[in-house]
């Protein structure tokens, strides 16, 4: 009878494997089709992780594939209203009357990102008028880890990688990477201004909440909006991930650190 259960436990195992190598396959990025020549921004895109173009080459191990599907750091928030907005953005109703000359942390953002951000004169990525010097992919959420007067809030030790930035110095939450998603698309972005419309919006922004804006949870720059093809407002899915889970694309051409 012992032997029996040992056997009827194999085969269980065996066929969960197979249903999961089955249902979800592995795919490997085409490395030959990635030229060593500089290339513009649209053609770093057709290159990087999030394309498209994928062969079945190598299968990954079967706990390494568990772990990836299961296994996450932050939680995935989904279909959240994602709008467009910009450096140097004016004032004006659509944004609750707010100047994106500025930024949460940068009182000299326009300047610091080398002109305005136009979304609908553009050079692949870049603004059409000039090579910015901060990363074009960035976007706004709404939480900000300072009271008036530069005090930390009480609720920031409770960010996830708090004690890693104390390490480090660096700000809490500025710069930090996501990777946002729209139908078939994935492309990453950096922390660079909050919003909108919320300045203290923990629980969703860290937790499994929905925004306390109901018209919008997540501002994104003109670039990521390129990227995702998504229009001016739409619904995304999107989550943090540590630097070291980006990958190559016209993300990282330029990359804020300041």
């Amino acid at each position: 009878m012992k032997s029996d259960l040992n056997l009827i436990s194999l085969l269980s195992i065996n066929i969960i494997a197979l249903v999961f190598l089955f249902t979800f396959p592995v795919y490997e990025q085409k490395t030959d089709q990635i030229e060593t020549k500089k290339e513009g921004p649209e053609e770093i895109l057709n290159q990087s992780t999030n394309s498209a173009n994928f062969s079945k080459k190598e299968q990954k191990p079967l706990l390494t594939i568990l772990k990836e599907i299961f296994v996450s750091k932050y939680f995935q928030h989904e279909n959240i209203w994602a709008t467009v907005f910009w450096v140097g953005e004016e004032a004006s109703e659509e944004n609750d009357f707010i100047a994106n000359d500025v930024s949460y942390w940068d009182r000299n953002w326009q300047s610091s990102f080398g002109g305005v951000d136009e979304p609908d004169e553009r050079n692949g990525y870049f603004p059409a008028a000039f090579k910015p010097k901060q990363n074009p992919f960035y976007f706004a959420l709404p939480y900000g880890e300072f009271e008036k007067g530069r005090n930390l809030k009480q609720n920031a030790v409770n960010i996830p990688w708090y004690l890693e930035s104390l390490q480090t110095k660096a700000s809490l939450v500025k710069n930090r990477w996501i990777k946002v998603g729209f139908r078939n698309k994935i492309c990453f972005a950096q922390w660079e201004d909050v919003g909108p419309g919320k300045t203290n919006d923990f629980d969703y922004v860290f937790g499994k909440n929905p925004p306390e804006n109901q018209f919008t949870g997540i501002d994104l720059s003109p670039a990521v909006r390129d990227c995702l093809g998504m229009g001016g407002k739409n619904k995304v899915d999107w989550q943090f991930v540590d630097f070291s889970e980006v990958p190559l694309g016209p993300w990282k051409e330029i990359i804020t650190s300041d």
